[in-house]
């Protein structure tokens, strides 16, 4: 099972490393194709692992995120599902299953796993992103005030990420009549970040 998540890792590292804007198309199809090839390896190993041990919740987990990362959502949603039946208090099952589900039409299902991962790791190192999927999930719902309180949770608990939800605070701002604010924020963001 190990070795299934270090895979994902590995893919996903490898396509992070080609974030620059000048990274040349054919670069950025060797990447794709060399992290593809880590996803599958993963689903692999997490199948060798759940074959081994159908009671160990790290081989659902990687299988489930490994599937999930070549698209086959249903399949990793069964998975993920199946981990957090065995291990209820896993939080990076919770917030891979609601990552999942949020691009499916059980999204609505998402948002108290991601409360749900917060309540088991309030502490944990990617909170950034667990709060930052929340506000993406709230904006896109409608739900502006839950947005831009979830998104200053994710800035606050990781203000330099690269990957932070940023743009979603003077999004929400704006959608809530707040354009003076949001048009300062985004100045200061441009000029954070050109």
């Amino acid at each position: 099972a190990g070795l299934g998540l270090a895979r994902i890792a590995a893919g996903v590292v490898e396509l992070l490393g080609t974030q620059g804007a000048e990274t040349p198309p054919e670069e950025l199809a060797r990447a794709l194709a060399r992290a593809v090839a880590r996803f599958a390896a993963a689903e692999q190993a997490g199948r060798e692992a759940v074959h081994l041990d159908p009671l160990d919740p790290a081989g659902f987990l990687g299988l489930g995120v490994g599937v999930a990362l070549q698209g086959r959502l249903d399949e990793a949603t069964e998975s993920l599902d199946r981990c957090l039946e065995i291990n209820p208090s896993s939080a990076l099952a919770a917030v891979a299953l609601g990552t999942c589900l949020a691009r499916t039409e059980r999204r609505d299902e998402s948002v108290p796993l991601l409360e749900r991962a917060i309540r088991l790791s309030p502490k944990d190192p990617m909170l950034y992103l667990f709060e930052g999927l929340l506000a993406a999930l709230h904006l896109g719902a409608g739900r502006n005030e839950e947005a831009l309180r979830h998104v200053r949770r994710s800035i606050q608990a990781e203000p330099a990420i690269g990957l932070s939800a940023r743009p979603i605070e003077p999004a929400a701002l704006a959608l809530l009549g707040r354009l003076d604010e949001a048009r300062e924020l985004v100045h200061s963001l441009r000029a954070e970040r050109p």
